[in-house]
């Protein structure tokens, strides 16, 4: 390995960091900034690059933890290495981490997207947007973008900013074929939709 391969991969070592205490700090100014975030913290995972990712694997694994931890519009499938980001604009993108590469892209909502949450087997992804107020489950493997279940919510609170949202609303899987919308805030609601 070149000297300079090992300070660039110092560097971006660096910078992947970086971005992880800047998520821990300042989570709610970063969220428009999100998928450039993710984009950076993947792209020292690529294959094509060995002694970057070598060198950097335990940064970007913790950095993307910070991430799922933090926004609820993103999703981690350890078994599947997959990595699901809910965008502003209703986006889905489903990422491969081992690959470290673009798995699946679609429209899912027609407003942002608030929480993502993978089904305990991985199969299924599901996604909600407050705004709509509707939660919709995907069958994204192998080919994406099949919708297998929509559910109107009659969610009452309603949140006006990206803050309120990602303290108060989580999409949880109860099992295989349940899903919960929870609530923390007031009487801190649990909505459960059941698949057929």
């Amino acid at each position: 390995v070149s000297t300079q391969s090992t300070w660039e991969a110092q560097r971006q070592c660096i910078m992947i960091n970086c971005v992880s205490k800047l998520i821990r700090k300042d989570r709610v100014s970063l969220y428009p900034y999100l998928p450039r975030m993710v984009a950076i913290i993947l792209s020292v995972l690529d294959l094509r690059q060995p002694a970057v990712r070598d060198y950097c694997m335990g940064a970007s694994t913790a950095t993307l933890g910070v991430a799922v931890n933090s926004y609820t519009m993103m999703d981690f499938e350890q078994h599947k290495q997959k990595l699901a980001l809910g965008y502003p604009n209703g986006l889905v993108t489903v990422h491969d981490v081992r690959t470290a590469s673009k798995y699946h892209s679609w429209q899912a909502h027609k407003k942002a997207v608030s929480c993502l949450a993978f089904s305990p087997s991985g199969t299924l992804l599901a996604s909600y947007c407050h705004e709509t107020k509707e939660v919709i489950v995907w069958d994204y493997e192998p080919h994406g973008r099949k919708s297998i279940h929509t559910f109107p919510t009659d969610e009452s609170v309603t949140y006006s900013n990206i803050d309120q949202i990602l303290q108060n609303i989580r999409l949880v899987w109860v099992d295989e074929s349940c899903l919960a919308l929870q609530g923390k805030e007031s009487s801190k609601r649990e909505i459960r939709f059941k698949l057929s």
